[in-house]
């Protein structure tokens, strides 16, 4: 299998370690809950990014050192980078930030629309005269 960024494609042959879909697993896991509970929104967004970096980080180190190692699998041969896999894997992990912010957004609408719904004043019944 041959894909824009190979170190994502889920074959025996280039996924060494479950660590090469972490920031996939963060993106489904993290952020809907996180706009759920955390009602600022300021607050959510930071405690994603945080999450994010630290995983981001996690994992390009790790491939990083597989390509050092030897693999061809993240960035081609070392140690002449192959452009379009460096790049491809900077867009698949921003479009796995910007897909997590959104994911983050819709928990906090869907939470601050069940919050609003219960907390709802009711309108005075008007009193005929």
């Amino acid at each position: 299998m041959e894909s824009l960024a190979r170190g994502w494609v889920l074959s025996e042959s280039t996924c060494t370690h479950p660590e090469s879909e972490m920031n996939l697993i963060l993106m489904i896991v993290a952020p809907l809950p996180i706009g759920w509970f955390v009602r600022d929104r300021l607050t959510g967004y930071v405690a994603y990014l945080s999450l994010f970096s630290l995983v981001f980080t996690f994992q390009s180190v790790l491939l990083i050192t597989e390509w050092a190692g030897g693999s061809k699998n993240a960035f081609g041969g070392f140690p002449k980078a192959n452009k379009a896999d460096v790049w491809s894997y900077g867009v698949v992990n921003l479009i796995f930030l910007v897909v997590g912010l959104g994911l983050l957004m819709l928990g906090q609408y869907l939470a601050a629309r069940r919050r609003s719904r219960r907390v709802a004043p009711t309108a005075p019944s008007p009193v005929a005269v």
